[in-house]
């Protein structure tokens, strides 16, 4: 991932733009194809003991995801790898995601709370961008392309882990950035056919998609450090061969 562009210090987790971006797709969050876990941590006046873990609903952590991010890979970084980790797109274009997991959080002594989210989908968008020449989708295809020009949607699976102080019990949890984070995992992988801008052979050649992003960071004055990442891969690779 090589670190969140938009607030991780050397970005890795890279904005992810698009022509359009989440108009209609944001208006439904809280979907059914969304596994819900826990109930709201929301307290009734009754003060949480330091230390108590408490169980949040799953769907906490899509309304707070605005902007989609994309990941990749310092020694790679022409492959740009998107996974639909946070619900941005299963509506929009009718796909058969799910999403399962937990969200607890436990208050911590100067009135913050520590957060973790751990998630994994199944079936989710997944497109692979490559941003030299020659440039375009070398695994699925834009969203817009799903949506009105009849592209098959590329499915994969994503596991995220991501472990922040937020600001408070229960305050409404952020779109996934640096500020705060202590670690973030991410591992998701996808199959499916090639093009041949990936110039491994012809259209329709079976691939292999996938990403591996640890980052255990460290703080200096709030903001997450520059070299936290133990793991930040994107790889593509016919099925079959190790490269």
């Amino acid at each position: 991932m090589r670190r969140i562009r938009f607030s991780f210090v050397h970005g890795g987790l890279g904005l992810f733009l698009l022509g359009f971006l989440l108009v209609s797709c944001q208006e439904d969050q809280t979907n059914p194809v969304v596994s819900k876990t826990g109930s709201s941590s929301q307290v009734a006046g009754t003060p949480v003991p330091l230390g108590k873990v408490v169980p949040r609903n799953l769907a906490d952590f899509f309304k707070g995801q605005t902007n989609p991010f994309y990941w990749y890979d310092p020694s790679h970084d022409w492959y740009h790898y998107f996974v639909d980790y946070g619900n941005f797109y299963t509506a929009y274009l009718g796909l058969p995601t799910t999403y399962t997991g937990t969200i607890t959080e436990q208050p911590l002594s100067d009135g913050t709370a520590e957060v973790v989210v751990d998630l994994k989908s199944d079936n989710a968008f997944t497109n692979v961008y490559q941003v030299v020449a020659p440039f375009g989708y070398i695994m699925g295809a834009s969203v817009n392309d799903v949506k009105f020009n009849n592209a098959t949607a590329q499915l994969g699976s994503v596991r995220l882990y991501w472990d922040f102080i937020n600001t408070g019990l229960g305050a409404p949890i952020p779109n996934l950035s640096s500020k705060g984070t202590k670690q973030v995992k991410m591992e998701a992988t996808v199959y499916g056919p090639l093009s041949y801008l990936a110039q491994m052979g012809p259209t329709g050649t079976p691939g292999e998609a996938w990403t591996n992003q640890v980052g255990l960071l460290t703080h200096t004055n709030g903001d997450a450090s520059a070299d936290g990442y133990t793991a930040e891969y994107v790889k593509v690779k016919v099925v079959g061969k190790n490269k």
